[in-house]
């Protein structure tokens, strides 16, 4: 504990000297020692030893900077780095407010609307785009653009768009509830768009508060090139968000099908009021309706403003415009002090905005800099928005179904199908202006028929298909109405007659002449004749050496008969009919096997002891030599006239086919050029039942034989015609023969040089279009949207879009965003700091600062005890 310090009467101060005066109230270390209660001072005092005084000023440096530092570092980490913190709640409410949901047109401009005010416009506007939505501003259309510099674009865009009452059929909220009033237009970035806000709470989960929407998209209006595909893009935002906020991206949706949204949960964020804020935006909006959204909406396009000198359509500015109101901005003033100080100012638009652009800017300048991405000034001021203080997102699953009309048919109106013809009547006139180039059905029907006649026309040169009634022709094995292969085949047995005849003499003398060299060296010959060793079944069957030496004299025996009969082939059977000269080339080769045999089972019969050994090495001399005479036998039996029967059985039904297609019954797929389509009769001849959806499926039921059997024939086909040349070259070679190149030879490689042309132009013609399976499927797809043009039931399926949205679970996750700490509780964090090292609370460093100015303090009250005299 500290000492007391000493202290001074007012008797003994009187007697007390100035300087005792002064030293008494100096603050020294020693009196700060004996003065302060902070533990550990009082070590420095100069009554104790210097380096126990040392140790403690020591520690007490290093705790009092160790306390600064983490104070410090509380206050950055809290009030600098971390200044706020989320807290997550989850709760499942009672009820919740059905959410706002916005739907938008992809399509901007109906075609029948355009053509209603100007047709020349849409005639224009049609060849501005090409098919993948890129700008085709050549001289001609350039020229057509400059013509409408001073048309109103912003009156085509207003009175040309979808209204209410084209797009919703129906709305209704639960069982009863008629939702069409709830319905208003809205303006964003990407055009009109339409809210539908039913400012009603749903009391329990579940299909029974369902909001069911039939849309109509009129898919058939969309002007050419001016979007890549029809549909309508959804997004939902909570109620208590402005309108404002409604501007971000959605799910793309198409017609033709039965989409059902199932609300999950819900998330709500809320920033603090230091990380969010409101702003009118330059004056665009009001301080109530600010969303980011906004913010970004108004900095891009007043970049875009800058860039091209007019005011684009999509601009905030035209809202007013699109949603006849009045064009006036309301800005708040708050600054009292200012004549008239919070109050209203309004004024109008004209007074400071540009002209509206023209269609040549939009396309040329307003298109480019919308999708360029922001730099300079304007990213910063885009970065400098404020963020929402209130953020609602709703967690959803999209399950989507083919619409099934009669399921929609109690949400159509009464009179739907007058409603319907007169719409497509409307329709008509812009159908007509259009180019038919430029129609996308009339672009997908010619290109499936472009696939066609591009399979067609290859198909009819690849296999040689002409307009002559009953045709046999099949290329490369005839040469007109010619069998140039059969021909060439029966050429060669007549010049060559050897093959047949040496393969009876082989089929002959081998089985049944030989019967105890294939014994003795245990082999034995397939049904063609392939010599295979036979299967021991048990060590028993080598028998005795006994055995073995009379099995060994009975195979040299019977070769030495083969051997005497062939000093006289012309007696053999097989060999008596060949040429002279063939039967003594054929005759001295056999002699040659069989005394290359002979050598080898003498050794054989000398060594008994090597059985084995020279049993395989007989075999496979035998083997050797069998091989080249099976090599005539293969000759005789793959070279017949009946060799390409397979592939010419397939090659003239698909020939007769292809040319019933091409010269007799012709579909009209295969004769569409230059877009010139009749729709009508399009749809007639190919829907179910149509006289060429028959033709077509004849064709396509020859998709596998084309894909897969033509190749396997031709392989076939050039295996054996290959084998058999290299069969005929190398039993000639073997028995000292000369292979010459006869007319039936080259006739034959022709055949095969024909046959593997083939291949290539098959393998491309496989990959065609029409033998795809989709083909068939994109086909019938266009007759369904060829129908869709009439007031049917196709034009339903086409065109409707059914919705149904509702709350699954009432799961609601509130995220808010908190200081992270307060100024009482960064007090106390200090104080516990400060009291755990240094041993020091709020009065010990007020005691110090006494102790500091303590001195002036006794001297300023030494002045008017012991006033100085005159």
């Amino acid at each position: 504990m500290p000492r007391r310090r000493r202290t001074y009467n007012e008797d003994q101060c009187s007697t007390m000297t100035a300087s005792e005066l002064v030293a008494d109230v100096k603050p020294t270390l020693n009196r700060f020692a004996d003065d302060t209660s902070m533990l550990g001072f009082r070590y420095l005092h100069s009554r104790y030893k210097n380096w126990f005084r040392c140790v403690w000023a020591l520690l007490l440096v290093f705790f009092v900077g160790l306390t600064i530092y983490q104070v410090f570092e509380r206050i950055g980490y809290y009030f600098i780095r971390n200044p706020l913190v989320t807290v997550r709640t989850y709760d499942s409410p009672t009820s919740i407010e059905f959410p706002n949901v916005v739907l938008c047109p992809k399509m901007q401009l109906k075609a029948s609307k355009v053509a209603e005010i100007n047709p020349d416009l849409l005639r224009v506007m049609s060849q501005i785009y090409n098919d993948d939505q890129t700008l085709n501003l050549n001289s001609s259309t350039a020229q057509s653009v400059r013509d409408f510099d001073k048309l109103n674009l912003m009156e085509i865009f207003k009175n040309a768009g979808q209204s209410i009452e084209d797009l919703f059929l129906s709305c209704q909220f639960g069982k009863h509830r008629q939702c069409i009033d709830s319905i208003k237009p809205i303006v964003t970035p990407n055009g009109l768009c339409f809210t539908v806000s039913l400012n009603s709470s749903v009391q329990r989960p579940g299909p029974e508060s369902t909001l069911s929407m039939l849309l109509n998209l009129e898919t058939y209006e969309a002007i050419p090139g001016w979007i890549s595909e029809p549909g309508v893009i959804l997004s939902m935002f909570d109620s208590t968000v402005p309108a404002t906020a409604h501007f971000t991206e959605g799910m793309h949706l198409e017609s033709g099908k039965v989409v059902t949204i199932p609300i999950n949960d819900i998330r709500r964020l809320r920033r603090h009021s230091s990380g969010c804020g409101t702003s009118n935006c330059g004056g665009v909006f009001d301080e109530s309706e600010y969303a980011r959204a906004a913010c970004q909406w108004v900095v891009k396009f007043e970049d875009i403003e800058k860039k091209c000198g007019c005011r684009p359509i999509n601009s905030p500015l035209n809202r007013d415009y699109f949603l006849n109101k009045d064009s006036e901005v309301v800005i708040t003033t708050n600054n009292a002090s200012e004549p008239g100080g919070n109050r209203t100012l309004r004024r109008s638009f004209k007074k400071w905005s540009l002209p509206a652009c023209s269609l040549r800017k939009e396309l040329e300048c307003v298109t480019k800099w919308k999708n360029e991405a922001l730099d300079g000034r304007a990213l910063e001021l885009t970065q400098a928005c404020f963020q929402d203080c209130q953020e609602v997102t709703f967690t959803t699953i999209v399950f989507g179904n083919e619409l099934d009309v009669n399921e929609v048919s109690r949400f159509l109106p009464g009179d739907w199908e007058e409603e319907k013809e007169k719409r497509l009547k409307h329709f008509q006139h812009a159908f007509d202006i259009l180019p038919k180039h430029r129609i996308p059905l009339i672009q997908n029907i010619q290109r499936l028929s472009d696939e066609a006649q591009q399979f067609l026309s290859d198909a009819i040169e690849l296999f040689e298909v002409t307009n002559i009634a009953n045709e046999t022709h099949v290329p490369c094995t005839m040469d007109g109405e010619q069998q140039s292969l059969v021909k060439a085949i029966n050429r060669l047995h007549t010049e060559e007659r050897l093959w047949k005849n040496v393969a009876s003499f082989l089929e002959l003398m081998f089985p049944y002449h030989l019967g105890s060299l294939f014994k003795l060296l245990r082999m034995e010959l397939d049904a063609d004749f392939r010599l295979q060793k036979r299967q021991i079944r048990n060590e028993k069957e080598d028998g005795s050496i006994d055995l073995t030496v009379k099995q060994i004299d009975s195979a040299i025996h019977d070769l030495q008969l083969i051997e005497t009969s062939m000093q006289n082939s012309k007696t053999v059977f097989g060999l008596k009919f060949l040429r002279r000269e063939e039967r003594t080339f054929v005759a001295k080769k056999v002699i040659r096997m069989v005394k290359a045999m002979l050598d080898c089972l003498h050794e054989m019969r000398q060594k008994t002891d090597q059985y084995h050994y020279y049993r395989g090495k007989c075999f496979h001399l035998f083997e050797t030599h069998y091989r080249i005479l099976l090599d005539a036998r293969t000759v005789s039996r793959l070279l017949t006239p009946h060799i390409a029967n397979d592939y010419e059985k397939f090659t003239r039904k698909l020939g007769s086919l292809l040319q019933k297609s091409k010269f007799q019954s012709v579909p009209k797929v295969f004769e569409y050029h230059n877009y010139d389509i009749d729709l009508r009769q399009f749809e007639n001849l190919y829907r179910d039942g149509g006289k060429d959806y028959h033709a077509l499926h004849e064709i396509l039921k020859f998709r596998k034989a084309i894909q897969t059997d033509i190749i396997e024939n031709i392989n076939e086909l050039t295996y054996k015609l290959n084998k058999v040349l290299n069969a005929r070259i190398s039993f000639l070679t073997d028995i000292g023969m000369e292979a010459t190149q006869t007319q039936a030879v080259e006739q034959i490689h022709k055949t095969l040089s024909c046959l593997n042309g083939m291949i290539n132009p098959i393998q491309t013609l496989r990959k065609s279009a029409l033998l795809r399976a989709e083909w068939m499927s994109r086909l019938q797809r266009e007759v369904t949207v060829a129908q869709s043009y009439s007031p049917g039931p196709q034009y339903d399926k086409v065109n409707l879009l059914f919705l149904k949205i509702y709350f699954a679970h009432f799961k609601q996750e509130l995220i808010v965003q908190e200081r992270s700490y307060n100024l009482f509780l960064l007090l106390a964090e200090i104080g516990g700091t400060i009291g755990l090292y240094v041993g020091a609370t709020l009065l010990t460093v007020a005691e110090t600062i006494v102790f500091f100015f303590e001195k002036n303090t006794r001297q300023f009250s030494n002045m008017f005890k012991h006033p100085t005299p005159v």
